[in-house]
């Protein structure tokens, strides 16, 4: 009789608690800092429920002020073209729905295409199983593009210049994690 009563008592005080599974939603903040020359992508995750609801119903007007959500039920492209001095910068965030189970498969990715005078720069995953891109700074009048994320569990900082050509994509990663 005692243990049905605790039984009983434990499932009132875990129903009424509100417990639920721990959900985040990941959101990159795109910046233009044309003074100092850059553009900004910062990714961060939001627990909030409150906050969730409000990014998730009002999108659009969250894109506008450069708050992208990883989420879609439908792919969609977040791209902007900013004139920094004498360059251009053109950034684009695909974001693509989940598309299976298992690790990450259940959840959304997006992948990064940057152009600076209109060379292609940066192709490849920002948020996706195995490549998490953290910080990125295009620093078109510094000459760099400054990267931290981790690939394969292994993380980075680098720093790339834009003499030189060298393309950051798939591959590039690939050789970080060697």
């Amino acid at each position: 009789m005692r243990r049905r009563l605790l039984i009983a008592a434990i499932a009132v005080l875990l129903l009424g608690s509100g417990a639920r599974a721990d959900l985040s939603l990941v959101v990159i903040e795109y910046r233009v800092l044309t003074d100092l020359g850059q553009v900004r992508l910062t990714s961060t995750s939001l627990h909030d429920e409150a906050i969730q609801d409000r990014v998730v119903k009002n999108r659009e007007k969250f894109e506008r002020a450069g708050i992208v959500l990883v989420q879609a039920e439908v792919e969609r492209v977040f791209a902007r073209k900013e004139r920094i001095s004498s360059h251009t910068v053109e950034t684009r965030l695909t974001i693509q729905p989940a598309v299976g189970r298992g690790f990450r498969g259940g959840l959304p990715t997006a992948d990064l295409s940057v152009k600076v005078d209109g060379i292609l720069r940066i192709d490849c995953p920002y948020d996706s199983g195995e490549t998490e891109l953290h910080d990125v700074a295009v620093l078109v009048t510094d000459g760099i593009i400054h990267l931290r994320g981790s690939f394969k569990d292994r993380t980075f900082d680098e720093t790339v210049p834009l003499l030189g050509g060298k393309m950051i994509d798939r591959y590039w990663l690939m050789a970080l994690a060697q």
